[in-house]
């Protein structure tokens, strides 16, 4: 779990913000600020919607989109979260990708066998 210690006034966050701007300029850190506002709520929706939908490619996608903008205001907690659950995403993939091969492979070992035994005994030699 990630622990939240946030600077009164967000002041680092600020103080990045203008880093990013050159000096001080409060419209282009508001602009940011709205910008990932937007994009917080989007991609918190997304989350949601990929974890009822049981949707592990869209979760990962999200998270990763979600990554991209905790990094550009410089906020590495939810930078690393993200990270986390990118990766816990995509090994699930990974897992469910693995599986349904193995599904396929059966399905395809199965359907062999049992169409030369279907064969065998329209021919009678069963």
């Amino acid at each position: 779990m990630v622990s939240h210690a946030p600077e009164p006034t967000g002041s680092a966050l600020l103080r990045h913000l203008y880093s990013l701007a050159g000096g001080p300029d409060p419209e282009f850190a508001s602009d940011l600020l709205e910008a990932f506002l937007a994009s917080a709520r989007e991609s918190d929706g997304q989350i949601r919607e990929a974890v009822t939908d049981g949707n592990t490619a869209a979760l990962g996608r999200a998270a990763h989109r979600l990554k991209s903008s905790f990094s550009t205001l410089g906020l590495e907690e939810g930078v690393a979260a993200c990270a986390h659950l990118e990766a816990l995403a995509r090994q699930q993939e990974n897992s469910l990708d693995e599986a349904v091969r193995d599904v396929q492979a059966c399905i395809v070992q199965d359907v062999q066998q049992a169409t030369r035994l279907l064969e065998e005994l329209r021919a009678g030699r069963v």
